[in-house]
């Protein structure tokens, strides 16, 4: 394939489904997409791959596969035709009885059956490109390479992006992202910041720093998933002490208010699994949902300095001795 990746047109089901078989996945359109060993083309779609996120009437948005996760022994629930047995069947929301299969044979209640499957979850938060508003579906029907209106994964032609879109092949290449360039991140804790005639520390290129996080991990939060640009602020690992603590591995992208929690210690991050912690002081607040969440790197081999955070766990957790 030119260029070594292929396009894929990803259905986002959620409750704007008009085709069954299952009883739905856990997408978020604009981070990741989930299926499994059922679906169609599931192991044809790769890391690399560039995807088109759309729901039944609108495209939701653009990006590149960054990594994809495999879980295995997920129980998965499976729905057919108690007639023909096939899966590609959708609802009819105005008429009954409220299923038809592609065979034409129509029911109120498909056969259910327990099943195990391996699941997959595509990560491209990192380079997702939100669609223009009302992007209709129609746009799409030249590209489609061999169009089955029951599968959820479909290949499409990469003339879409040169024909439609030509300036978001540059936008949607992870590739041009050289995270590899910078050295590994070592916190030394020396204070290199100029004070000049003030007792307050002088801080520079932190506008360049958020911006450099950004372009790594995607404009969000790397907790919640935030994606308000004005809400996200970029959060030092390893106190500010000078220009060397402006390092990529040093950084996260975090919600106004959870950089304010993370940098008095009240949140903490475990840096071998990088799940969250909450300090005894908010657990059963408004905050607990976070507890137990990972950091959401959007990336298989890109993480921040285990050092860093390494640093930081240990000083969350001196609180409690």
């Amino acid at each position: 394939m030119m260029n070594g990746y292929k396009v894929w047109i990803l259905k986002a089901k959620g409750d704007q489904a008009a085709f069954g078989g299952n009883l739905g996945y856990a997408d978020q359109p604009t981070s990741h997409y989930v299926y499994d060993t059922n679906v169609r083309n599931y192991d044809k779609l790769a890391e690399g791959d560039r995807v088109i996120i759309a729901d039944k009437e609108h495209i939701i948005g653009y990006a590149t596969v960054s990594y994809i996760e495999m879980r295995t022994n997920v129980p998965k629930v499976r729905l057919r035709c108690p007639e023909c047995n096939t899966q590609e069947h959708y609802i009819r929301k105005k008429i009954q009885p409220k299923y038809q299969c592609r065979n034409k044979h129509t029911f109120d209640i498909p056969v259910s059956e327990s099943i195990v499957v391996t699941e997959y979850i595509a990560h491209y938060a990192t380079t997702f490109v939100r669609a223009s508003i009302q992007t209709s579906v129609k746009v799409l029907d030249p590209y489609y390479l061999k169009r089955n209106y029951y599968y959820s994964i479909q290949q499409a032609s990469p003339d879409f992006f040169k024909i439609e879109y030509p300036d978001l092949e540059k936008r949607l290449g992870a590739d041009q992202i050289n995270f590899q360039a910078y050295e590994a991140y070592i916190p030394s804790h020396t204070d290199e910041r100029d004070y000049k005639t003030t007792s307050k520390a002088i801080r520079i290129g932190q506008s360049k720093f958020k911006s450099l996080l950004i372009e790594i991990y995607g404009l969000r939060c790397m907790i919640t998933g935030c994606e308000v640009h004005a809400a996200i602020e970029a959060s030092h690992i390893c106190p500010y002490r000078g220009k060397k603590d402006h390092h990529p591995y040093n950084g996260l992208l975090l919600r106004t208010d959870l950089h304010q929690l993370f940098d008095a210690n009240l949140i903490g991050i475990e840096p071998n699994a990088l799940t969250i912690e909450l300090h005894p002081s908010i657990v059963g607040s408004y905050y607990q949902e976070l507890s137990g969440r990972k950091l959401q790197t959007g990336w298989k081999d890109r993480s921040p300095s285990f050092a860093a955070l390494e640093y930081r766990w240990g000083q969350f957790k001196a609180q409690f001795k």
